[in-house]
């Protein structure tokens, strides 16, 4: 971004906290992502006052079961995902056992079920199932997180 185009988001007075360890630096964001680090102030259209605290990276759950679509009563997307949000998990990976990923069509029938369904991001896992072993490379390219083997 050039000097003049303003930032969708300024998180001024923080410590970041990276990788490389923590400095008081400026975090700036524009469409969603991290955009640019640094000492200076640059133009903004909303700023994050963030004196005296840690700004970090979000955290990912790697087990997370909401069961949804199936049996939510115990925890459906929005709320599971909400409560994560609000924990600081900005990603989870959820692996159901109500309604297992086994192929590429159940995939993309899970992934049209959670459209505008979670307030984090998300990744799947996919069960391998002895019968449907033929369908692990095209689950690997559709994008699943991971496979879990019984």
């Amino acid at each position: 971004m050039g000097a003049t185009t303003a930032f969708e988001l300024r998180v001024v007075g923080g410590t970041v906290v990276s990788g490389h360890g923590r400095e008081a630096v400026n975090l700036y964001a524009t469409g969603g992502r991290v955009a640019l680090v640094d000492g200076a102030i640059h133009p903004a259209r909303s700023t994050v006052e963030a004196t005296d605290l840690l700004v970090m990276p979000g955290m990912v759950d790697t087990h997370v079961h909401l069961m949804d679509p199936g049996d939510t009563s115990r925890e459906d997307f929005p709320t599971g995902s909400r409560a994560a949000a609000a924990a600081g998990v900005t990603t989870i990976i959820e692996h159901t056992h109500g309604h297992p990923i086994r192929s590429v069509t159940d995939l993309a029938e899970k992934l049209a079920h959670l459209r505008d369904r979670s307030a984090v991001d998300v990744g799947l896992a996919a069960h391998v199932w002895p019968d449907r072993l033929g369908e692990l490379r095209g689950l690997w390219e559709a994008g699943v997180a991971f496979f879990k083997i019984f």
